[in-house]
């Protein structure tokens, strides 16, 4: 797709994807990576679009879907590494002490970045 920009669903999905593949502390720490790619890109604001005259956003061709071209970590995205550590945790029963710190550090950027609740 020409033009086509990743955005938050995407990077959702990416995360999601490597949170639930079984592959402990190497996907954990994946998930964990890719959301600080997600954070630098929105606060950069490298992906923006130029502002138009619909300020809600854009609609797709139909006008019947509202088509969100942003990217920001939101309460999903957070969630979502969280749950990859966690499941570490599981896994490395040694080393759960260590995922435990991860998923508090994961909340307390969550929590400074205002992430919202939404998908």
């Amino acid at each position: 797709i020409r033009g086509a920009r990743p955005n938050t669903v995407a990077f959702n999905t990416c995360i999601n994807t490597w949170a639930t593949c079984g592959r402990g502390r190497m996907a954990a720490v994946r998930t964990q990576e890719l959301l600080s790619q997600m954070e630098a890109i929105s606060e950069s604001g490298e992906l923006d679009l130029p502002d138009t005259d619909d300020t809600d956003g854009d609609i797709d061709s139909d006008e019947s879907s509202f088509v969100d071209h942003s990217l920001r970590p939101n309460a999903r995205s957070y969630s979502m590494v969280m749950k990859a550590w966690a499941n570490v945790a599981k896994m490395e029963r040694w080393s759960s002490e260590d995922a435990a710190e991860q998923c508090e550090d994961i909340l307390n950027r969550m929590e400074l970045r205002g992430a919202s609740d939404v998908s």
